[in-house]
């Protein structure tokens, strides 16, 4: 997010040079939210066991999630949006 929000800054900056201070200024402050919510999400996170840290998921768009913080995301096999998986599809992920 930091490198959008960065790109974000300069493109506004070009556009419009009067509100550039303007634009660094909010810019700089949302990348300390963003970066104050990654390490909560961190600390969140690491609090859970890394042998549980798993979600089922239909698809795997998540998959810079999992590799950011140490989450699994498990797909059962023909998974769709219009169906659910068995309880027993479900177990034999998790174990």
């Amino acid at each position: 997010g930091v490198v959008y929000v960065r790109n974000i800054i300069a493109a506004l900056k070009k556009a419009d040079p009067q509100g550039a201070s303007e634009y660094q200024a909010n810019g700089e402050r949302y990348i300390l939210e963003l970066q104050q919510l990654d390490l909560y999400a961190r600390d969140q996170i690491h609090s859970i066991p890394a042998a549980n840290r798993k979600i089922l998921t239909s698809h795997d768009a998540f998959g810079y999630f999992g590799d950011a913080y140490g989450v699994t995301f498990l797909s059962p096999l023909g998974l769709s949006t219009e169906s659910e998986a068995s309880a027993a599809d479900v177990s034999k992920l998790i174990r």
